[in-house]
């Protein structure tokens, strides 16, 4: 019979090696979850804003890019000052829409030269990723800017992160 410290040795060992694949599969589900995910649907911000939960995340969304309450963070090289990344989260609202009333969605578009924001917002709808903004994308930065500009968000925003078409 083995001896009590290496049967504990053994029983720490394995706690460590299912913590570490638990950490592993908490970080990659929502990797799996969109992986697996090949549906499609197109709905409303009003039905969105009305509780509505799609049955797939990836998502054509019909409303309105109010532009004029974009927040924009950008990053950059420090040796030779090339823009590393560039990303833009605007409110996806209905028409008429003001700013006492909270978003529903956020849209959220990277990489792209200022040009393509008027060709964007002239879309009827907007397609991308649903997440779930404030555990999937969305920083505590992000949420105060809009705060700043009389935004308000509603507790359950969706981000709906833009897929780059060529």
């Amino acid at each position: 019979m083995p001896d009590e410290p290496s049967l504990l040795r053994k029983l720490v060992a394995g706690l460590i090696v299912l913590g570490v694949v638990g950490a592993v599969g908490v970080l990659v589900w929502p990797l799996a979850v969109h992986a697996l995910d090949r549906g499609h649907e197109t709905v409303t911000v009003e039905k969105l804003a009305g509780g509505y939960v799609p049955g797939t995340r990836n998502l054509a969304i019909e409303g309105v890019l109010a532009v004029e309450f974009i927040v924009e963070y950008t990053s950059r090289d420090a040796d030779r000052g090339k823009m590393l990344k560039r990303q833009s989260y605007i409110p996806l609202v209905t028409p008429g829409w003001s700013p006492s009333q909270p978003v529903a969605v956020v849209f959220l578009a990277r990489a792209w030269a200022g040009y393509r924001l008027a060709d964007l917002a002239k879309l009827p709808s907007q397609k991308g990723i649903a997440r779930t903004a404030f555990t999937e994308g969305m920083s505590d930065s992000v949420v105060a800017e809009f705060e700043k500009m009389g935004v308000k968000l509603a507790p359950n925003v969706l981000l709906l992160e833009e897929i780059p078409t060529p």
